[in-house]
């Protein structure tokens, strides 16, 4: 699908951005939430998960910046937590099955790759000689619109756990 480190290659932080581009609802209608991030403001409200699931999501119930180090997170009804200066209650549990879209997410990085080669040009030298660097982008840009085509498919995936281990 998207070769990632062949050249014009993407990087681990960009692979990880596609795949949160890619992610979509599950079969019971539930998305991906957000992990928790060490020391990050989160205002009222905000719903994040552990980086590694438990089960549960938490929502914030006072604004303030997020501790060094990841809470121990409650899971009994009405429990709440402080972390930093930040205190979460349980909203409930959370159980989205990994799934993303695969085919969008190639596409996506087809486009990126892209982008990374687009000033490269082409060059004649004398005697009939010629030099083709924007082949390379003519090549992204084909394989973004295959790829782009699918994009309605939804495919599950395991295994994946991405920079923060979610």
């Amino acid at each position: 699908m998207l070769q990632w480190n062949v050249a014009p290659a993407l990087t681990t932080a960009e692979v990880d951005d596609l795949m949160l581009f890619a992610r979509r609802p599950d079969a019971s209608g539930y998305i991906a939430s957000d992990v928790w991030a060490a020391s990050t403001v989160y205002p009222l409200y905000a719903t994040r998960t552990p980086t590694v699931s438990n089960g549960y999501a938490y929502y914030v119930t006072t604004p303030g910046t997020s501790g060094a180090t990841q809470p121990t997170w409650p899971t009994v009804s009405g429990s709440t937590v402080t972390d930093g200066t930040v205190v979460w209650s349980l909203a409930g549990t959370y159980a989205w099955t990994p799934t993303w879209n695969l085919r969008a997410a190639a596409a996506e990085g087809w486009r990126w790759k892209a982008a990374k080669v687009a000033a490269q040009y082409d060059v004649a030298a004398g005697g009939g000689t010629s030099f083709t660097r924007s082949q390379q982008y003519k090549h992204c840009i084909e394989m973004a619109r295959t790829f782009g085509s699918g994009v309605g498919a939804i495919q599950m995936v395991s295994g994946y756990t991405g920079r923060s281990g979610s």
